[in-house]
């Protein structure tokens, strides 16, 4: 009755690659989404005064910027958000209206 390499054998083995292969795929793009973009920060740094420079992050998806502020105690320190400039355009001023071009020619003198 148990045929070995019947029909049905060949049909369980290509479903079983295919889930196989499906499998693989999500976890390779799984473990690349893990190692490329780990976080929803990006880093950066500022140079301040007389040199020294601080951490700063950025967030990828609000474009909220803080800064670490580090302890008097030389470790630790907390984040603080940095204000946005106020870069307010203002509206154009409304254009004064166009004048109806003026001819060569004369009107006609209608009302004496």
């Amino acid at each position: 009755m148990g045929t070995k390499g019947g029909p049905m054998s060949k049909i369980i083995d290509e479903f079983t690659r295919k889930h196989w292969l499906k499998l693989i795929i999500f976890i390779f793009i799984l473990l690349c989404f893990w190692y490329i973009w780990p976080t929803p920060y990006r880093y950066d740094h500022i140079t301040l005064d007389r040199g020294r420079s601080s951490l700063v992050r950025i967030n990828r998806f609000t474009g909220k910027t803080e800064v670490l502020v580090l302890s008097h105690y030389g470790y630790g320190g907390e984040w603080i958000p940095i204000r946005e400039p106020n870069l307010a355009i203002p509206a154009p001023e409304a254009a004064a209206p166009a004048q109806a071009p003026m001819s060569s020619a004369k009107a006609p003198e209608v009302f004496r």
